[in-house]
């Protein structure tokens, strides 16, 4: 259970592998962060706890099992964890500078969840990369 506040800020390598570890790696980042951000460093603290002993995710393990961490999250917070995962979608679109077409909307009705969010943002990443 780590709470870190920096990370890298962009794709730094070019072969795909190395592109996914670092997307991987800002993604957990940002969901540090948001945690951070919304609940403080203990309330972060105390639901990266909650997963890992109820749900067994770690924290470096969120990028690999979003389904999973979705599902935990609406179990934790209700709806409140769809507002979580649209601050989580914002903020990664900020990092990779990108327009939010994909981003949810809170009211858990007809929205995307967290993983499809960063299933469209990888799309986009890579189409933006193919093209230029």
């Amino acid at each position: 259970m780590k709470l870190k506040q920096k990370s890298p800020t962009a794709f730094s390598s070019t072969s795909e592998e190395g592109k996914y570890e670092a997307f991987d790696a800002i993604l957990s980042d940002v969901i540090n962060q948001t945690l951070i951000q919304i609940l403080g460093k203990s309330g972060a603290k105390a639901t990266f706890f909650k997963l890992e002993q109820k749900y067994d995710l770690k924290s470096e393990m969120l990028p690999n099992n979003l389904e999973k961490f979705h599902v935990a999250m609406l179990e934790i917070f209700g709806p409140g964890a769809l507002l979580i995962e649209e601050y989580v979608v914002r903020k990664l679109h900020s990092r990779f500078h990108l327009r939010g077409e994909s981003i949810p909307k809170g009211e858990g009705k007809g929205t995307l969840n967290l993983p499809d969010c960063v299933e469209n943002l990888k799309i986009a990443l890579n189409s933006v990369q193919d093209s230029g």
